[in-house]
């Protein structure tokens, strides 16, 4: 790393022993965090991502245009989506990461929080998303996500969103 900023004109050598001690422990400490970032990043182990569980939802019905959303399979045959993308739309569609598809209808429905659940009508044989599990991309940072729903979020009297106009 030196090398390379003493090559690229950022200091030259002469500079270098003008630096206070702590500014050259903190370029030191810096380079080494850095390359302690990388190291591990390259060591992740990437099995563990959990692609079974997200789906793309298709839908088509009263809009002039279908509308398509992602969803996540929680449990037993249910897909928790956003309440936006399939509200008042009479065909749900879901695309599998493998190429399956199945149709599935609105469960429930709250507009207040924007959320959906959507019943299979055929449920395929697929992981519910684990607590505590980690998803991620290669692309994306590693995140944690409680993949339990509260009795009450979604409530199952709650009145369907209408189209308008």
């Amino acid at each position: 790393m030196l090398v390379w900023l003493f090559q690229t004109s950022a200091i030259s050598p002469s500079q270098l022993m003008f630096i206070s001690i702590r500014a050259k422990i903190f370029l030191v400490l810096s380079i080494c965090l850095v390359l302690a970032a990388a190291f591990i990043y390259a060591q992740t182990d990437r099995r563990h991502i959990n692609n079974n569980s997200v789906v793309l939802i298709s839908s088509v019905g009263c809009r002039s245009a279908e509308t398509r959303t992602v969803g996540t399979i929680i449990d037993g045959g249910f897909v928790l989506t956003v309440a936006h993308g399939v509200a008042g739309q009479n065909a749900n569609q879901i695309f599998f990461a493998d190429g399956v598809t199945t149709q599935a209808s609105i469960a429930a429905i709250d507009s207040n929080l924007d959320l959906a659940l959507l019943k299979f009508d055929q449920a395929p044989l697929r992981s519910p998303v684990k607590e505590n599990r980690s998803w991620a991309t290669r692309s994306e940072a590693v995140t944690k996500l409680l993949a339990s729903v509260s009795t009450n979020a979604i409530s199952p009297d709650a009145k369907p969103l209408a189209c308008t106009g």
